[in-house]
């Protein structure tokens, strides 16, 4: 039960951060990325893990850091459509991760298998529990606004707390997300109005962070965002 738990989150949670930090750069020097509309372009970030039991078996640990590997390559339309891709995560790792706004839908795909696993992301799984200011925290040399949901997951009564971090720029429209309501995205956009700068993910046994390394504003083609012909879909 715990493997099936854990491995479900990992595949869940990091569909839904947008990052960005300059390097202690302005984001609007960068490109000509206009401050009147939601970014578009990549973002590559850092991935890290961490242990907090010893009640958590060494095996889950380690296929939960080749799962993605150490990085992220986010690609960030302004319409509002996302795919991550994971350069460097191990043989039994994801490929990548895709979200299509006209359906609502995330999609993700395993590097072990041709089936497409989607679910609708305006149903959120989880329980509430509290909403919470967390430190300001530096980084990438900006000084960063942070802010935590607690929640539960009931299905496997495993408590999750999610730490928001942003700087307020570049700007993300929360309006091309409204509906996201799985892992309270949309309520954290219209917080923040800015992709985040840090997103860390919490449980019980053990924590991943994501860190943003690099971003570039950048028109992106279209067909960047479509899924593979001739494969099986299954809802996950």
């Amino acid at each position: 039960m715990r493997k099936h738990t854990i491995l479900n989150y990992c595949s869940l949670f990091l569909f839904f951060v947008s990052f960005a930090c300059q390097n202690g750069q302005n984001p609007k020097a960068q490109g000509n990325q206009d401050p009147e509309k939601s970014f578009e372009g990549i973002v590559e970030y850092k991935v890290s893990y961490k242990q907090k039991t010893d009640t958590l078996e060494s095996y889950i640990y380690e296929y939960l850091e080749q799962k993605y590997g150490p990085k992220e390559i986010r690609y960030i339309s302004e319409k509002g459509e996302f795919k991550s891709v994971y350069p460097e995560s191990g043989i039994y790792g994801v490929d990548y991760d895709l979200f299509k706004k006209d359906s609502m839908t995330n999609f993700y795909l395993s590097k072990t298998t041709d089936t497409i696993f989607y679910f609708d992301v305006r149903k959120n799984k989880l329980k509430f529990i509290s909403e919470n200011e967390e430190p300001d925290e530096m980084i990438n040399g900006e000084k960063c606004k942070c802010f935590s949901y607690s929640a539960l997951d009931e299905a496997f009564n495993q408590p999750i707390k999610l730490v928001y971090c942003y700087s307020g720029l570049p700007f993300l429209d929360p309006e091309l997300y409204s509906g996201y309501e799985d892992s309270y995205y949309e309520k954290a956009l219209r917080k923040s109005r800015s992709v985040f700068t840090k997103l860390a993910v919490e449980f019980n046994d053990y924590a991943y962070t994501f860190e943003i390394e690099s971003i570039k504003p950048k028109k992106l083609k279209k067909s960047v965002f479509d899924l593979p012909k001739n494969r099986p879909f299954k809802n996950y």
